[in-house]
């Protein structure tokens, strides 16, 4: 049972309870906590529907690149910001580049924390890029959104640019996030300099020749510069190796990974081993990423993907990464992502499920029924 404002004053089984209070709403499906989605780009609602699907990484980073602006963005926004709503997502990570996003945040139901998203390869460039998305922070936080400074990926930060945030860090830890071995490519880059990527930026800027690698991964590299962090997100993964976890939670506790099982099926055609991140108690997330790299955005689609491949995976579990994971990143598990008196977590319903072996078919579908 909730109240009018939606926080949860008493829980109820109804196979003990007896007698139900008048008023109670029954539904046939799976009721959870709203969702947590921790990657989202809403700034590029508007490209739906624009790129071709499994380019791989480079092939979507140059459509990236020709096509980052369009018409009706505050609309696609918008819209993008509803369909997360209905879905039953109740806060979401975003990362943004611009300020396209502020008034839809301000006035969403959504709690979203902004990633302010750097990136740059010519150390020469460091400080002026390093200023600008410091000036973008102002004008998210100075609107009453939480918000931070975060890496784009490891191949696309100069170690200047990393060193200034990882400085700003040390200041006022914040939460961070960074793509992470989303193509094979990424190490190939760092441990060979060679490879689609390297090629790739070399012809956008020779000047990433002069950049010094001796790591052994692109993980590495990003823990090897980056650090005072108060926790950060390794989004996609899709490359990532047992030996590439163990190593980075050597490095620290406070890390947690993201899985975009549908942006990866987009773009690289791959998904995570997401078995080597459960055998290392990995604490497991989930995000749709952008339209650019998806269909839909909903919780409940990511999901059914990894059920489709990993079947073994109980429904249970993935609820677990997709609501109170996601909450405990963004420091809001005392509000959301479990049904618990006194929080205010949404309530969700999961329909068209095999409610005799509790697993999701092709048709479920997910909806916000506490609005």
């Amino acid at each position: 049972m909730v109240d009018d404002l939606g926080v949860i004053i008493e829980i109820i089984d109804p196979l003990t309870y007896g007698e139900l209070p008048s008023g109670i709403i029954k539904h046939e499906g799976f009721l959870c906590p709203g969702f947590v989605n921790m990657h989202c780009h809403l700034e590029l609602s508007h490209l739906k529907g624009k790129f071709a699907e499994k380019t791989g990484l480079v092939g979507f980073i140059d459509q990236m690149r020709l096509s980052r602006h369009g018409e009706m963005i505050h609309e696609s926004i918008s819209a993008a910001d509803r369909e997360m709503t209905e879905n039953g997502i109740v806060a979401v990570g975003d990362i943004s580049n611009t300020n396209h996003t502020i008034e839809i945040k301000k006035e969403s139901s959504i709690y979203y924390h902004t990633f302010v998203e750097l990136f740059d390869i010519a150390p020469g460039r460091a400080e002026k890029v390093f200023k600008d998305g410091q000036s973008l922070l102002k004008q998210f936080s100075e609107s009453g959104l939480s918000s931070s400074l975060v890496p784009h990926a490891p191949y696309t930060v100069s170690p200047a640019l990393l060193s200034l945030l990882s400085k700003s860090y040390f200041n006022s830890a914040q939460l961070s996030t960074i793509h992470n071995q989303e193509t094979e490519d990424e190490d190939t880059m760092f441990l060979s300099q060679s490879g689609d990527i390297y090629d790739f930026l070399v012809g956008l800027n020779p000047a990433v020749k002069e950049h010094e690698h001796d790591n052994n991964s692109s993980l590495e590299y990003i823990l090897d510069h980056l650090h005072h962090f108060e926790k950060l997100l390794l989004v996609h993964n899709t490359f990532t190796k047992e030996e590439h976890i163990k190593e980075a939670h050597e490095f620290s506790d406070d890390l947690y990974w993201c899985f975009c099982p549908n942006a990866n099926m987009y773009i690289e055609n791959q998904l995570p081993d997401v078995e080597i991140f459960r055998r290392n108690n990995c604490k497991i997330t989930i995000g749709t990423d952008s339209y650019a790299s998806n269909r839909t955005l909903s919780i409940v689609d990511e999901l059914k993907t990894i059920s489709d491949h990993f079947p073994e995976i109980s429904l249970h579990e993935m609820l677990n990464w997709a609501c109170l994971n996601g909450a405990a990143f963004l420091g809001k598990e005392d509000v959301l992502g479990s049904f618990e008196r006194g929080k205010r977590p949404g309530i969700v319903l999961i329909e068209n499920v095999d409610l005799l072996s509790g697993k999701l078919l092709n048709e479920s579908t997910s909806k916000r029924i506490d609005l």
